[in-house]
C-alpha cells in the first residue's frame, strides 16, 4: 500500500512538471515576468478522496485562475472547468468533497460609496464541468442587508453521508409587505 501512495505521489510530482511548462505557454508572461518573478505554476491542488484525480488552480492570462482536474492514471489534463478573471474575482482554493465533487471559494470585491467591499462565495462543481451548485446562501431585492460572507466548509464527513458537508452559513434577514 505504502509503495502505491509513493507511485502516485510521484506521478503527481511529474504530471506538475508537466503543467508548469502549459501553463507558461497559455500565459505570456513577456519582460515582465523574467524582471520580477512570473506566477507560479500551481496555486492549489487537492488530491481526490479515491487517490485518482488532482483538482488543481492554475493561473490563467493577467491575473486570473483557473480549476483544472488531472487523471493521475492516464496523466490526462482536463480543460478548465472554472475560472475567474482576476478582476476583480479570485478563485482561492477547491477541495473534494467526493471523488466526483470539488468545492470551490472563490472571492470578489466591489466599489461602493464607502471603499472596497469584499464577498465571497462557495460553490460545487463534477469534475467534468458539469452540476455547478452554489452553496453559499442566497440573497435576493428583499434582503434588508448585504450578505459579504459566502460561508465555508467546517465538516466535510458531515453525519458519514457520501457528499455531505457542514457549512457555516450567515443569514440576512428579508421584509416583505403585503400579503
Amino acid at each position: 500500500m505504502r509503495l502505491r501512495s509513493m507511485m502516485r505521489v510521484r506521478a503527481g510530482m511529474a504530471l506538475c512538471a508537466g503543467i508548469s511548462t502549459t501553463a507558461g505557454a497559455a500565459d505570456p508572461a513577456g519582460p515582465m515576468a523574467a524582471a520580477f518573478g512570473a506566477r507560479e505554476a500551481v496555486q492549489q491542488m487537492s488530491l481526490s478522496p479515491d487517490g485518482t484525480h488532482v483538482a488543481m488552480i492554475v493561473p490563467v492570462r493577467g491575473h486570473g485562475a483557473a480549476l483544472r482536474i488531472a487523471n493521475m492514471t492516464t496523466g490526462e489534463v482536463a480543460q478548465p472547468i472554472l475560472s475567474a478573471a482576476g478582476d476583480p474575482e479570485t478563485l482561492t482554493s477547491c477541495r473534494w468533497a467526493t471523488d466526483i465533487r470539488v468545492i470551490c471559494q472563490i472571492r470578489t470585491a466591489s466599489k461602493s460609496s464607502f471603499g472596497l467591499i469584499g464577498f465571497s462565495r462557495t460553490v460545487a462543481i463534477n469534475r467534468d464541468g458539469s452540476a455547478m451548485k452554489m452553496l453559499s446562501a442566497r440573497t435576493n431585492d428583499r434582503s434588508l442587508g448585504m450578505m459579504q460572507d459566502g460561508g465555508s466548509v467546517i465538516d466535510w464527513t458531515a453525519d458519514g453521508v457520501a457528499g455531505a458537508v457542514l457549512m457555516t452559513r450567515s443569514f440576512v434577514p428579508e421584509m416583505t409587505t403585503g400579503m
